[in-house]
């Protein structure tokens, strides 16, 4: 996947000069402040947002895409569904609506099944989607993205309002079956201790340009303090970093 987004406006705010390659199976970790363009980055790449340039994927433009092209290609997953009276396998199988007939197969059925048990969904399967808790609907929700099958995921506020426990047990189920299906993954991340664990390749956003893309040498810092405009500390232990913040 290649994005090459010289200018986005929306409204008075404008985001320029994004450019990032992603490879299949690897995850981009989208960092910043509120304000920094994150949204509007999102939007832009699912075809909400009209912008000056270029997304491709494998030799195809998706920007000149239908919204059912665009559907097959990008695949984004819902921050809130806490409303529906659908079951866990109904809400996710409909997910698959882009590649379906006037009703299910039984391979539909067989891809979600597989997801269910990856994200350890399946005791859920016949439950309400209202029914559950933040931390399960928000798995829920990453289920009926994975369920598409499409080549690119995108997910917005991933381990927003989650304790760490959820956090940590969706990072763990997601990023294995991403490497799994092979997916190009987007997400919004917060948390810079799990997105250090969690993603290959990082991009920085801040006033609506791009800092800085690369791997996880960019968690370092100097550059997450620029980025943030905090005092950072990163500490290296076991080939893993950690990031902590310095008071």
């Amino acid at each position: 996947m290649k994005v090459n987004i010289s200018s986005c406006l929306k409204g008075d705010f404008s985001l320029k000069d994004i450019k990032f390659k992603l490879e299949s199976g690897e995850i981009l970790g989208v960092i910043g402040n509120s304000g920094s363009g994150k949204t509007t980055l999102i939007k832009s790449l699912m075809g909400n947002y009209k912008f000056k340039g270029e997304v491709s994927l494998g030799g195809t433009v998706i920007n000149n895409l239908t919204t059912l092209e665009k559907s097959q290609h990008i695949s984004y997953a819902l921050q809130e569904n806490s409303e529906t009276n659908l079951t866990v396998f109904e809400n996710c199988i409909s997910g698959r609506s882009p590649f379906m007939n006037w009703r299910e197969s039984e391979e539909d059925k067989s891809i979600v099944e597989e997801i269910l048990r990856d994200l350890n969904l399946i005791k859920f399967r016949d439950r309400a989607v209202s029914s559950l808790s933040r931390g399960e609907r928000k798995r829920v929700n990453i289920a009926r993205a994975l369920s598409k099958d499409a080549p690119v995921i995108i997910i917005d506020d991933l381990t927003d309002n989650l304790d760490m426990k959820n956090a940590l047990d969706i990072v763990l189920a997601l990023k294995c079956r991403v490497k799994k299906q092979n997916i190009k993954t987007i997400v919004v991340i917060n948390d810079l201790s799990l997105a250090s664990s969690f993603c290959d390749k990082f991009l920085f956003l801040k006033d609506g340009n791009q800092i800085k893309f690369g791997g996880i040498e960019l968690i370092n810092s100097k550059s997450i303090s620029d980025l943030l405009e905090i005092k950072i500390k990163v500490e290296k232990k076991n080939e893993k970093n950690y990031v902590r913040l310095v008071v």
